[in-house]
């Protein structure tokens, strides 16, 4: 860290002595407000992906699996990205739901392969046995 400074410092020494008549203040003012600017606009964007990278990781359901989360449905798992999950629910509808969404609910998982129940909230999941009774 303390290199990176003095490289910083040393740059603007070296520049501010080639070009005595540039101003370098009103440089460091747009590029601070143009990064704030862009930073606010991506925020939703930055949001869903680091989200997405969090689910990726934990796999905490996978294509095909029924799930149920709170405030927004149930439905069956049809894709997984980076941006969302589609769901279809069993009214037959489409739901795209995103991943900052996702991290923030509490999500019943019944997977596809077994009669096991997992909850997950967040990214965090918790298996468990699921008993059925047929008469």
């Amino acid at each position: 860290m303390p290199q990176i400074v003095i490289y910083i410092v040393a740059f603007f020494i070296i520049f501010q002595s080639q070009y005595p008549n540039v101003q370098l203040a009103p440089l460091f003012t747009g590029s601070t407000i143009i990064g704030i600017v862009v930073g606010l606009a991506l925020q939703d964007t930055l949001g869903n992906l680091f989200a997405g990278i969090a689910l990726q990781a934990d796999q905490p359901f996978q294509v095909g699996d029924v799930v149920s989360i709170t405030n927004q449905g149930t439905g069956v798992v049809e894709s997984v990205s980076w941006r969302g999950v589609k769901m279809r629910t069993f009214q037959n509808k489409l739901m795209v739901i995103s991943n900052s969404v996702l991290g923030r609910e509490t999500i019943e998982v019944a997977p596809k392969d077994n009669l096991n129940a997992r909850i997950a909230k967040g990214s965090r999941a918790v298996q468990c046995s699921l008993s059925l009774a047929v008469r």
